[in-house]
Parts: structure tokens; C-alpha cells; sequence
């Protein structure tokens, strides 16, 4: 659901948050038993907000809801932890709004869930969590990175990167439904002109 999906991105912002006020993680740096403690224990957190709150239900929340959440929450540390070895990676910024570039005439607007830097400052990955299936984002190809038109976050959260000279973008399905995959965006100036092109035909309709 659309809550749990809010759940498990409140959790982890502020797990990352929190880390990042004491330097953690280091580049390339493993999590430990302590890190996967610390989590669930924010992931418990929201979960009594979300129960507090009660905007869809105790029913929604009930045991199997919360182990399921609790599994994905420690699996994604295992996961977070190859895409960081894989990057070299830190993440550095998180919720972080997009400068509003204008398309076409239109200017866009949306907060990016993090971003990823190396320590050079020369390299960036925008990270856009999804915690539902991956299904709708099977029609992302090579030849189709846009799927069509329809899937047009990635190029407009690139404009939320600061002043990094190689940056890209993944949508990141952050849950077993998802199936931990990461669906890549290369800003290519062919792949920017086809979202400019895309953009505008969106507008003129």
C-alpha cells in the first residue's frame, strides 16, 4: 500500500540521516548487526506512528505486515551494501528537492529519496526508492528508457544532483515485491533529448 510504501521511506531517510550526522558509512564500508538493530528499530518506530495514526487500519499493520517489513528493511542493508561496493559510493543527500528545470516550457518539480556521491565529488547516483512491484517497469529498455513516455522521473530528479560532472539514476525496488531490482537511467544526450521530445509531446496533448 501507498502507506506502506511511506513507512519504509520515512524509516530509511531517517536511518541515513542519523548516520550521516557521524560520518557513517565510509566508502565502501559494510554494515554490521548493530546497523540492522539500529534500523528496525526506526522501522518499529513508524510502524507505531503509522498504527497511532490509524489513516488505513490496524488491519494493514497486523504481525505478518510487520515481519514482512522487518525482512525487507534487513535485506536492503545487504543490498545497499553491494550497490556501495559496486559505486564507491556515499550517500549524501536525502529528500532532496529538484532545482525546477524547465522542459518544454514547463517547469518541473519533485524530491529526489537520495543521492549518492564518491568521495572526489566527480561521480553521482540518484536513487529513487520503490517499494511496489516492478511489473509497470518492465517496458524499460535500451532502445525505450522512457517506457513509452510514462516513466519520466529519473531525468527530471537528474537536475537535483549539485555540481557533479558524471551523474545517473536507478529506480531501486527496496522490497521483495520488488525484487531488490535496480532499473538504471544513463543521461545520454540522445536519452535527454527523446525526455525533452517526450516532454513536449506531453504538453502539446
Amino acid at each position: 500500500s501507498a502507506s506502506r510504501g511511506t513507512l519504509i521511506h520515512d524509516a530509511l531517510d531517517r536511518f541515513f540521516r542519523e548516520l550521516k550526522q557521524i560520518g557513517r558509512p565510509g566508502t565502501r564500508e559494510p554494515w554490521g548487526p548493530e546497523d540492522e538493530a539500529r534500523l528496525l528499530v526506526i522501522g518499529g518506530e513508524e510502524l507505531d506512528k503509522a498504527r497511532d495514526r490509524g489513516i488505513t487500519g490496524l488491519d494493514v499493520f497486523g504481525r505478518h505486515e510487520a515481519r514482512t517489513i522487518r525482512t525487507d528493511l534487513s535485506r536492503f542493508l545487504e543490498e545497499d551494501y553491494t550497490f556501495r561496493l559496486d559505486t564507491g559510493a556515499v550517500p549524501t543527500h536525502f529528500e532532496s528537492a529538484v532545482a525546477e528545470p524547465e522542459i518544454a516550457g514547463v517547469r518541473l518539480r519533485g524530491n529526489v529519496d537520495r543521492i549518492d556521491i564518491t568521495p572526489d565529488g566527480q561521480r553521482a547516483w540518484v536513487i529513487d526508492y520503490k517499494t511496489g512491484s516492478a511489473y509497470d517497469f518492465k517496458k524499460i529498455t535500451d532502445d525505450d528508457p522512457l517506457a513509452g513516455g510514462k516513466k519520466l522521473q529519473l531525468p527530471t530528479y537528474l537536475a537535483a544532483v549539485p555540481d557533479v560532472p558524471d551523474a545517473s539514476a536507478v529506480y531501486w525496488f527496496i522490497t521483495r515485491k520488488g525484487e531488490f531490482k535496480r532499473i538504471p537511467y544513463n543521461p545520454t544526450a540522445e536519452n535527454q533529448e527523446l525526455f525533452r521530445k517526450t516532454v513536449e509531446a506531453v504538453v502539446a496533448g
